[in-house]
């Protein structure tokens, strides 16, 4: 058997990795602790080395062994690991779209992993729109992916007393030797509030049911958010997107080495629907949605459609507690009947009295709940308003088994009535009342750009190839758009008929001088 080469005849490797430059590290590793301490040490130096000449990732797509393989990066992948890094230090927000299949996450969790290893205190906190994705204990979740990189590196360069039983925790992976922790949470609207951390990473947060919401949670709980991400139409991330106020970074299909236009016909071809291919593959914020519950939306002008002293005020209500909840504020030109839509905000997870003060312009003393300042600011602005007529979900009357109350009860209780109408309960009636008041209606941006997004994207399910019928009212996609369509919806059912559109002519006594 050949002896292993000296410490002299085996330097340690630079520049990109590949296969025998891996074999040369992991020899140096074996020969002696000198040379265990340099690799460290260049590990430490280079997050770019450390990945290329250490790191695995994971192919499921692969049989058996075959599966695990070398952490090999490509170009536009180097590129990403030094955006990531520069963002993180310099505390800088950052967006990443992206083609699917182009391991933006891999490289996400091994720059992580990183930090968690050689920068003492790292504090990241990591998340995704389903629990289930962000930890199930299995690879695929993005903490099961995480455990599967740390643990598929060398074991000496892992932190003294690492223990995976005890340091690798549900949603959670702590660093025992420098306190670096890396914390899990799925969507919600605290998503990150009240915590402070190095960086906060949004995967997939195109998908986010609350990812507004999330964005203004996590203002001021880090210096860095990176949203990663495919497109998911004209929603709050495209916002983000296109607001010219956020660092954004595009990894095309094109930039992967392994795809070429061969590729993209066949995954065309494999898709089928042009919709999801200009979603997965394209990068188009602007694909086709068949199906539009209100296509006739895009034809409402928007723009600066301010509220109106003087006009009629209204407020249109979709409640939920597990579901966010959908406010709009609506006036009606009282001359024209065109209806106005003045303002809107969402939010999941409180009580249905947490939004009483949106409407009433004021915050009671000693209430019980906290508001950031652009919440706050909204309250103040609609103070100035008046109190609107509010228009709600007839389900709103249903008691709570835990509390004997409903909604509509526990604003009662403040002194807020709200008008319900009964055929709000079918949604055929919604849908002809909501359809008539577009043809009378304009949107007042930026203030209403959420409502327009959801408004805009509403779709109905795609009809079973052998479904017959054609004339059918099906039930809209319960998705991130249902709130503010079910909002508008109660709107619609409950504006009163305008009797009058223009002043009647003045009436006067006829006087003596009329006859001559």
């Amino acid at each position: 058997m050949s002896a292993l080469p000296s410490t002299e005849t085996l330097a340690l490797p630079q520049g990109p990795a590949d296969l025998p430059k891996r074999v040369a590290v992991e020899l140096l590793a074996r020969m002696s602790a000198e040379g265990r301490a340099s690799i460290r040490e260049k590990a430490r130096e280079d997050p770019v080395w450390f990945i290329d000449y250490l790191g695995f990732t994971f192919d499921p797509r692969l049989p058996g062994e075959e599966a695990t393989i070398p952490f090999l990066l490509y170009d536009y992948q180097r590129e990403l690991i030094r955006e990531l890094v520069a963002r993180i230090d310099a505390g800088r927000d950052l967006l990443v779209e992206k083609s699917r299949d182009m391991g933006v996450t891999w490289v996400m969790l091994a720059v992580l992993t990183w930090y968690w290893l050689f920068r003492p205190g790292f504090q990241a906190l990591l998340g995704s729109r389903k629990e289930d994705y962000v930890d199930n204990g299995q690879l695929g979740s993005l903490f099961g992916n995480l455990a599967w990189f740390v643990d598929h590196l060398p074991g000496w360069i892992l932190p003294p007393g690492f223990s995976s039983k005890k340091h690798r925790r549900w949603m959670k992976l702590v660093n025992p030797h420098n306190g670096a922790t890396i914390l899990g949470e799925s969507s919600n609207p605290n998503y990150g509030r009240g915590g402070r951390f190095s960086v906060i990473v949004l995967d997939e947060a195109a998908y986010w049911p609350d990812i507004e919401a999330v964005w203004r949670s996590t203002s001021q709980s880090s210096p860095c958010r990176i949203l990663i991400s495919t497109p998911n139409g004209r929603n709050y991330f495209a916002r983000l997107r296109f607001s010219g106020q956020i660092d954004v970074l595009s990894y095309h299909w094109t930039r992967h080495p392994h795809k070429d236009r061969a590729w993209y016909e066949a995954e065309k071809a494999r898709l089928v629907d042009p919709a999801v291919v200009a979603q997965e593959l394209d990068i188009s914020y602007d694909r086709s949605i068949r199906g539009l519950v209100y296509p006739d939306w895009e034809h409402v002008p928007k723009g600066h459609y301010p509220y109106q002293e003087g006009w009629p005020l209204f407020v249109a209500i979709d409640f939920g507690i597990n579901d966010p909840t959908a406010m709009i504020w609506a006036q009606r030109d009282p001359r024209t009947g065109t209806v106005r839509l003045i303002d809107c905000y969402s939010n999941r997870g409180y009580p249905a009295d947490f939004y009483i003060p949106f409407v009433t312009g004021e915050i009671p003393t000693d209430w019980p709940y906290q508001y950031d300042p652009e919440e706050r600011e909204m309250i103040a602005r609609h103070g100035t308003w008046g109190i609107p007529i509010i228009y709600g979900d007839p389900a709103g009357a249903q008691r709570s088994q835990a509390t004997g109350s409903s909604v509509l009860d526990v604003w009662r209780n403040h002194g807020l009535s709200v008008v319900t109408n009964p055929r709000a309960q079918k949604f055929a009636e919604r849908w002809q009342a909501t359809s008539m008041l577009i043809r009378n209606l304009e949107v007042n941006l930026p203030d209403c750009a959420s409502l327009d997004e959801a408004i805009a994207a509403a779709r109905f399910p795609e009809r079973p190839a052998d479904h017959r019928s054609t004339n059918e009212i099906r039930l809209p996609v319960h998705d991130w758009t249902a709130h503010f369509r079910s909002a508008l919806e109660y709107l619609a059912v409950n504006l009163p008929k305008l009797t009058r559109r223009t002043p009647p002519r003045p009436i006067r006594q006829q006087m003596a001088y009329d006859r001559f």
